[in-house]
């Protein structure tokens, strides 16, 4: 019994040295980044920070840690700027697992990268959009759709009030216009 731990510790100990190795290439191909030497989750939102600021320049982000009794979080947040998708693309590679919701528990996905450059239990994203952003897609979205008797104010999509809105073919006007919040890329270059 003791010989079967002892090849397990054995094992755990080769794959981190291996990742050991992988971190400090990464280190140097990325000398931009700050590698991680003790707190993971402050080193990851430093990461970020500059990533996202090197990416989508002129578009403020506000990175956020947070610890409490069953982990940590990065919370990241900004306004108009890129998609969510194109933010994640970014954020994911910080997050340290994922939960699984059917068994209750997370899954640690131990990597290099996260060993090179810190990470967080959870890293979640959330973009907002300014009024004239909401103003242009509602203008964009009710002309394309056409056949509608009034547009609906900003107002009325932010304070739920989009049910009013009928387009004659019966398309859902409200998800019509988040669907193109949501892909539309509000970045300066």
């Amino acid at each position: 019994m003791q010989t079967d731990y002892t090849k397990q510790v054995s094992e755990w100990e080769a794959k981190k040295s291996a990742r050991l190795e992988i971190a400090k290439a990464l280190w140097a191909t990325h000398p931009h980044l700050v590698p991680n030497t003790g707190d993971g989750l402050v080193t990851a939102a430093k990461n970020i920070r500059i990533e996202l600021k090197a990416e989508f320049p002129g578009v403020k982000f506000a990175v956020r840690t947070s610890r409490f009794s069953g982990g940590d979080s990065i919370d990241i947040s900004w306004t108009d700027g890129p998609t969510t998708k194109q933010v994640e693309s970014i954020t994911s590679q910080y997050q340290a697992g994922t939960f699984d919701g059917m068994t209750d528990c997370y899954d640690y996905e131990h990597s290099a990268w996260t060993d090179a450059f810190g990470d967080g239990k959870y890293v979640h994203t959330q973009r907002s959009y300014s009024d004239s952003v909401v103003r242009q897609v509602i203008t964009d979205v009710c002309t394309r759709l056409g056949g509608m008797d009034a547009i609906p104010e900003v107002q009325d999509y932010r304070q739920g009030r989009m049910y009013k809105f009928q387009q004659s073919g019966g398309c859902d006007v409200e998800r019509s216009i988040h669907v193109a919040m949501s892909e539309l890329s509000v970045v300066q270059s």
